[in-house]
């Protein structure tokens, strides 16, 4: 978890350059300078293209909550792999998440009887031969984006307690984030036309809440890989 942890601080760290320059920009009489040979060219600030980059930053909020949680999670499972964990070891919150795993390449509008009978039959060889437990961190369990409430459902179906500190909110502004994100992935918001409807020291607040929000989470489940909580 140590390296889940450091890559958070460094992508939270180039969130905050990001915000640092789009605080310069957003200043009413900030100008662009290129420098040239024989004399400097000054250039105004486009304000259309700063609503831009105010719009990108829900992007940029987005990727932080959705790696650290499933880099997270990559490293709970590769602990788990690396201590030999078998079905029978794991409490049963982990083994219901395993289980679902392996009956997620399912589908279950056209998948006949015979695909569930196969996919049951391999799952019961892995208990019975007690195979070592292997699982996927790019499946959650659970649906949609990431906002905070997703994130509860994910350390509440593992069992990793999901305390986190006070001035996280309960990462309510993920919330915005999310319907924000998705507004931009499916075109029906402009970056400019989302861009306008924020303050950068809204979204610098947004950002910080998910911050701490998110590390607070990653903390959860550092102390819970610490105590081999997964196993019972």
């Amino acid at each position: 978890m140590k390296g889940v942890l450091d890559d958070f601080d460094e992508r939270v760290a180039e969130i905050n350059t990001y915000f640092e320059s789009l605080g310069d920009l957003e200043q009413p009489n900030a100008r662009l300078v290129f420098e040239g040979d024989n004399h400097d060219l000054e250039k105004e600030i486009d304000r259309e293209w700063v609503k831009t980059l105010k719009a990108t930053s829900f992007l940029l909020i987005y990727n932080l909550v959705e790696a650290a949680i499933r880099s997270a999670l990559g490293s709970l499972y590769e602990t788990m792999k690396s201590e030999g964990c078998k079905c029978e070891d794991l409490r049963e919150e982990v083994r219901s998440v395993w289980i679902d795993q392996q009956f997620r390449g399912i589908d279950r509008h056209s998948a006949s009887l015979r695909t569930y009978q196969d996919t049951a039959k391999e799952l019961v060889s892995h208990v019975v031969n007690q195979v070592v437990v292997a699982m996927d961190s790019q499946h959650l369990p659970t649906a949609g984006n990431l906002d905070a409430e997703k994130v509860r459902v994910i350390c509440h179906r593992l069992g990793i307690p999901v305390e986190t500190p006070p001035d996280a909110l309960g990462g309510a502004d993920l919330a915005t984030v999310v319907a924000q994100r998705n507004h931009l992935a499916h075109g029906v918001l402009s970056f400019r036309e989302c861009g306008r409807a924020f303050t950068v020291d809204q979204l610098r607040e947004t950002k910080e809440q998910a911050v701490v929000f998110v590390r607070g989470i990653l903390e959860n489940i550092q102390k819970y890989i610490a105590e081999k909580a997964y196993v019972v």
